[in-house]
């Protein structure tokens, strides 16, 4: 769709492609002949500091298990977006079956969706949406035992980390 703002084209793409790969037959009429497909980010010490000291704010000294809730998609791909009371119920099970402690991550545009969230007072959960920048992100990520998000920014960026994924997709292309 993009294919006009080249110059130089690379042909259509007869399979689907990661995304990683894709940019890379880009890169690639650049010169580059070498793809590493690990995504990396580098959060600093401060994006750190900030996430340990919101966890701390939040449980104090805690050895439970935590899990990210991504409650959003973007809006242009609201058919990605899982039902919230789906995330509530998922809350539950991870909080009393799993002991688990819960992180609610998002942009402002998920600040709907968190207040239908109907746990966002509980105790096991600490409310981040709107509260970190794209660094923290990475850093809040590195901290978590696992994720669960849709098709969205803060997915990419918990595969950055390496972190758990429990990546859910919807009725678009998988």
């Amino acid at each position: 769709m993009f294919g006009r703002l080249l110059t130089n084209g690379v042909g259509s793409f007869k399979d689907p492609l990661p995304p990683v790969k894709h940019q890379f037959r880009v890169l690639s009429l650049l010169g580059f002949t070498e793809c590493d497909e690990q995504l990396e980010l580098w959060p600093q010490p401060d994006d750190t500091m900030y996430i340990k000291k919101m966890f701390y704010e939040k449980w104090g000294e805690t050895e439970k298990k935590v899990v990210g809730f991504v409650l959003s998609a973007s809006l242009r791909w609201t058919s990605k977006k899982w039902p919230i009371e789906f995330f509530c119920q998922l809350a539950e099970r991870v909080k009393n079956e799993l002991n688990s402690r819960i992180v609610l991550i998002g942009d402002k545009s998920s600040a709907g969706d968190r207040d239908s969230f109907n746990m966002r007072s509980d105790e096991a959960v600490l409310d981040l949406i709107d509260k970190t920048t794209i660094p923290q992100l990475a850093a809040l990520m590195s901290k978590l035992d696992c994720v669960v998000c849709s098709d969205t920014a803060p997915l990419h960026v918990a595969a950055a980390m390496k972190t758990k994924i429990v990546a859910l997709f919807g009725p678009t292309d998988p």
